[in-house]
Formats: structure tokens, sequence, C-alpha cells
């Protein structure tokens, strides 16, 4: 009988224990979140220039520009919070520690099971980001037998594990798309693939010996991202957007973000070509 007793007792407790751990797994909603916080987490990962970047807690780019008017349209302060990796982001969101993630992420379908993304806010895809003196890699079956290198958990990475183009490509993954370069700028590999934007930008402000093929081997859409269900706040996040393409104030962010990178990328690029033309010529005529 007291065994029974005992048994019974444990299973009670067990049931109690359970149920104080549903109420404790409940994460608030958005609206909760921002009305106790009184503040709207934005989540990124401040490694994506021209979109997200800077040290400390600062950060600045194109994304934040557009997180801080949907905070404005949404009548509270924005909090921009601070992550390392791609996928660490989608984590936070869903265990409730922010609101809203703006960080040049790419709809992505497979997601939709726990994240709803809102309209685009920005066209992008997948680039090659090659050595500068080396002309062979011209698109995505010249990278067969090369070693390419990519940003961990990001589009190119994806698009290179599926890609059937390229025979025999050895894919290293790299934390940021930075590293990636910085292992290209030291020769270490033969290609990057990733973010057209990011790679271009980078490229050529950061990475001086190399350069980018001015062409998309893949293309994909940048959106922000919220938890599933939360249409009310999916609903604001689109309004803003909407907005701000309707005034031309997109396009005007990208100029100002962007600059004369894209077109003095391009020019450094034909001049390469020029002079390997020029090369190449010389040594025929010899």
């Amino acid at each position: 009988m007291k065994a029974a007793k005992y048994v019974l007792l444990m299973v009670a407790v067990l049931f109690v224990l359970a149920g104080c751990g549903e109420k404790k797994s409940k994460i608030p909603s958005a609206a909760e979140s921002m009305v106790k916080n009184k503040v709207v987490r934005i989540v990124t990962d401040a490694v994506n220039a021209p979109f997200e970047y800077g040290s400390g807690t600062g950060v600045q780019g194109l994304d934040v520009d557009l997180g801080n008017e949907i905070a404005k349209d949404l009548g509270i302060e924005p909090k921009w919070v601070k992550v390392t990796g791609y996928e660490h982001l989608f984590e936070l969101l869903k265990n409730g520690e922010a609101e809203i993630i703006i960080s040049a992420v790419a709809v992505d379908p497979a997601k939709s099971a726990d994240f709803a993304f809102s309209t685009p806010y920005y066209d992008s895809g997948d680039a090659i980001a090659h050595q500068r003196n080396k002309f062979d890699i011209k698109d995505l079956a010249s990278l067969a037998g090369k070693k390419a290198g990519v940003a961990t958990g990001r589009p190119g990475d994806t698009f290179m594990a599926q890609q059937k183009t390229a025979s025999n490509v050895t894919v290293k993954k790299y934390p940021t798309m930075d590293d990636a370069l910085g292992a290209l700028n030291r020769t270490e590999i033969d290609a990057v693939v990733g973010d057209e934007p990011l790679i271009t930008y980078s490229s050529f402000k950061s990475y001086p010996n190399t350069t980018t093929l001015p062409v998309l081997i893949n293309k994909y859409q940048y959106a922000a991202v919220v938890r599933k269900g939360e249409a009310e706040l999916l609903a604001k996040i689109n309004a803003t957007i909407e907005r701000l393409k309707s005034a031309g104030e997109l396009k005007k962010y990208e100029e100002t973000w962007f600059g004369n990178v894209r077109k003095d990328a391009l020019g450094q690029r034909e001049k390469d070509l020029e002079e390997e033309r020029l090369k190449k010529a010389a040594k025929s005529i010899s």
C-alpha cells in the first residue's frame, strides 16, 4: 500500500512540474513583449556591410535605416540586438528574445513552419568573387575542381550544397563573408560564392586582390522576419516597407550606403580585363 501511495504521489508531483514547465516556456506575443520592454528588439548579425555593420554596441547600414523606420511606425523605440551567426538570428527570434530579424535575410520557404517573412525589400542573389589576377573563373561551371568559400548558413552555403553544374567543388565554410573573402585575398581558396551586394561591396572596399563577377548565379530577395502567427506585427512591417518603396526611400537607402561601389568595382574589373587582353596580345605578337 505504501509503495502504491508513493507511486501515486510521484505521478502527481510530475504532473505539477510539467504544468509549471509549460507555463514557464510560454513565449509572450510580440505586442506583449513590446509593451513590457518598451522597445522593439530587432536582432541582426552586424557583419554584412553595407546592410548592417558596426563595432561595440553600435550598428548602422541600409537595414538599420529600414528597421528604425519600422520602429517609428510602430510608435516605439528600436533596440538593436547584435548576434553572431546566421542561424542564431532565428534561434533568438523563436525563443522570444527578439520581435524582428532584419539582417539581409533571404526569403526561405524551408523556414515557413516557424517564421513569417515580410514583403521583400531588396532583390539580391549569389555571385562569384575570385582573385583579380586569375580570369579562368567566368561562371558557375568554371568552379569545377576548385575551392570555393561560403559563409555558413547564408544562401550561398545552401546553393553550393545543392548545385549540380560544377563538379568536384571543394566547399569551405567560414563564419562570415568577410572571413571567406579574406581567405580568397590570401589565395587560400579560388573563389567565394555569396550574396552579390555583400561580396561586391566588401571585395572592392577591403580585399584588393579580389573581384566579383557581375552576374548572378542564383536569385532571392531580402525580407524582415517575425515568428509565425504574428500577423499584426507583420502587417505593420509590410505597410512600412510599401510606404518606403512608394516614396522611393528604399532606393535612396541603397544609393546612400552603396555610393559608387558597384560602378567603381565594375570599372576596376574592366580595367583588369583590358590589361590581361593587352598582355596576351603582346605575347602573341612576340
